[in-house]
């Protein structure tokens, strides 16, 4: 018998009680991927805000733009540095929760008529606890009691959808500028377009893909916490939880 698990880049199949079952960092090469990945989406990112910012400054895009003159105007780099950074933070955030208020419901219609479900089944749960679970029984008890071993998977886990969610955040700039700089005419993109008509969506394509994947699967891993002392009390509870009628 094997249970089916979201790994980094797709699916693999494991036993139960199998070492891969640890639900580590170790083991989500997605989320190992997501710093590297994130530092390349800042630089597409600021391209794509540089190349438009000197279309219109100077009608000069990235691939022609003089770069001798930079030194003559160090104010407006300044304001450009300024702009890009507020861009990356109020508008990661402001961009991908309007993004995902929009086509959220629209992705979870498709899915529905696909008959695909996103919802995470406990593997064994009679060793893993819900995350929400873990979190509602270490608030019941005395800090000095609790697990480490819980509460560092806890502190972990909230720290992968952290750079996760970053992530997301920085890719939907990242195509909200590449699409604004290719329908700029004279820029960096709408010259790739002269060169082939399918490279701007090969640039458009790299922030794109954890778009995609974010509104359709979510945060890669799972949210199930290795606690088997608290999983086998609440398999109890449910169990006891149904008291059969007696037969007339």
């Amino acid at each position: 018998m094997s249970q089916l698990l979201r790994h980094g880049w797709g699916i693999v199949a494991a036993p139960f009680g199998s070492d891969v079952m640890a639900f580590s960092a170790e083991n989500l090469n997605l989320l190992e991927k997501v710093r590297d990945f994130r530092v390349c989406l800042a630089l597409l990112a600021f391209a794509a805000l540089l190349d438009v910012f000197l279309v219109a400054v100077s009608g000069s895009n990235l691939w022609t733009f003089k770069w001798n003159d930079v030194t003559s105007r160090p104010g407006v780099w300044l304001l450009l540095v300024l702009a890009y950074s507020v861009i990356m933070t109020l508008g990661a955030a402001a961009i991908a929760t309007l993004v995902m208020v929009v086509l959220g419901p629209i992705v979870r219609k498709i899915q529905s008529w696909l008959d695909v479900s996103v919802v995470q089944e406990n593997p064994d749960p009679q060793r893993y606890v819900h995350q929400w679970e873990a979190e509602k029984a270490l608030a019941h008890m005395d800090e000095s009691v609790r697990p480490k071993t819980v509460e560092k998977q806890l502190a972990e886990r909230a720290a992968e959808v952290g750079r996760w969610h970053a992530l997301v955040g920085a890719s939907w700039v990242g195509v909200a500028l590449v699409a604004l700089d290719w329908n700029i005419a004279g820029s960096g993109i709408a010259a790739l377009a002269q060169w082939h008509p399918w490279a701007p969506w090969l640039v458009l394509a790299v922030p794109a893909w954890a778009c995609a994947y974010h509104m359709c699967v979510g945060v890669p891993g799972h949210d199930f916490i290795d606690w088997p002392e608290h999983a086998k009390g609440l398999a109890r509870n449910q169990s006891g939880a149904f008291v059969p009628m007696p037969s007339a």
